[in-house]
């Protein structure tokens, strides 16, 4: 993928983020990194546990360490997903 390709790439991420799915997830948010994607849309995820708001936590670290943390979440999160993220902590930016 070219940078301008990578750079306007947004990856979707699924409607449940639950260690049913976490290891696929996990390896679909690797493989997007890794060819460039740093834009993750966060509005169609309904369903969400530790394990997914983990992955979240990971994918929201790897942006920070990498200076992309500003515009990496496309989309506002469904609001049980936002209150999870809050209980747990978890902010993103």
């Amino acid at each position: 993928m070219s940078d301008a390709a990578a750079d306007t790439a947004v990856f979707a991420l699924p409607a449940e983020l639950t260690i049913y799915q976490a290891q696929a997830v996990r390896d679909e948010l690797r493989a997007a990194w890794d060819s460039g994607v740093r834009r993750f849309d966060i509005s169609g995820v309904s369903a969400i546990d530790g394990a997914g708001a983990q992955l979240l936590a990971s994918v929201q670290r790897q942006c920070v360490d990498s200076q992309s943390a500003a515009q990496a979440w496309v989309g506002q999160p469904q609001a049980e997903v936002a209150a999870a993220l809050r209980l747990l902590g978890i902010r993103l930016s």
